[in-house]
């Protein structure tokens, strides 16, 4: 598949995957999800030609639905930051660390 369609695609998918974990129906894993994005990103990256700011990549997520009750977390949640590696997670761990201000060991 060319670049051109397989952005198209991607970005095609990622929108709809989007409308339904924010209409609380996802079908496919966060990982999975994660996995298309990364690809997204990556064409995108490999091809600025094709650029759009409307693309899944450009913009975060969509409105949840009206049943999602709001919760304030005290201390609150931090995210793994897609972290699917020992690499990526030891990388999210400095991240987290360089962030409170405590020297990794």
């Amino acid at each position: 598949m060319n670049p051109k369609s397989e952005i198209h695609k991607l970005r095609s998918e990622l929108e709809r995957h989007n409308r339904l974990y924010y209409q609380g129906a996802p079908e496919i894993s966060d990982y999975n999800f994660d996995q298309m994005m990364r690809r997204l990103q990556q064409l995108e990256e490999e091809h600025p030609e094709l650029a759009d700011l409307n693309s899944p990549s450009q913009r975060v997520g969509g409105a949840p639905i009206e049943e999602f009750k709001t919760v304030v977390h005290d201390p609150p949640l931090l995210s793994i930051d897609h972290a699917y590696s020992r690499d990526e997670l030891r990388e999210w761990d400095a991240r987290v660390k360089r962030g409170l201000g405590i020297d990794s060991v």
